[in-house]
């Protein structure tokens, strides 16, 4: 084999192979664009549109004969919201939901009963279907609260929902599908 054929056929053995190489090296980079992305699921973006913030105490409620009284206070620092539900203690079934604004106090009565008090916070208000949207903070205390009669006045309570040293109330947090 003549000296000009080895080096054609070497030249050529080198191109292929650095074609072959840059096709690999093109496959790696594209593959490192997408690493952070395999395997996971992109979270769906939010686009709901703000609304005006409802009154303090505008909500539902399913239940008649309230007579035990209930105020819910709230801070303003921060300008957190709060949505709040009133569930029974013992059946899990709520009762009522009530908007309570940043800074305000929820001033209601409830029928006797054992509840628990959830709450939904956060600062922009997207509607009762989606509260305050992916930032939305679920909450409860941890307390039951005991709405009592005892022949003469009826119990009730008052609930800060303030971080405060040395409070008496402690607070857990809930998945969205617990609240």
């Amino acid at each position: 084999m003549s000296l000009l054929k080895k080096i054609y056929d070497l030249f050529f053995t080198l191109i292929g192979l650095a074609f072959v190489g840059f096709i690999v090296w093109a496959v790696i980079i594209s593959g490192n664009d997408n690493a952070a992305e395999v395997g996971t699921v992109p979270e769906p973006e939010f686009s709901q549109p703000a609304q005006v913030l409802p009154q303090t105490g505008a909500g539902s409620k399913s239940f008649n004969n309230a007579v035990a009284p209930l105020e819910i206070k709230t801070s303003r620092n921060g300008g957190y919201h709060y949505f709040v539900k009133i569930v029974d203690a013992y059946t899990d079934r709520e009762l009522g939901r009530f908007f309570i604004r940043s800074g305000e106090t929820l001033d209601i009565e409830v029928p006797l009963g054992s509840y628990e008090i959830r709450y939904a916070s956060g600062k922009t208000w997207y509607g009762v279907d989606h509260l305050f949207g992916p930032d939305t903070i679920y909450s409860k205390a941890d307390s039951i609260f005991h709405f009592t009669y005892n022949g003469y006045q009826y119990s009730g309570y008052t609930v800060e929902l303030i971080m405060q040293q040395h409070g008496n109330l402690s607070t857990s947090r809930l998945n969205a599908s617990q609240w």
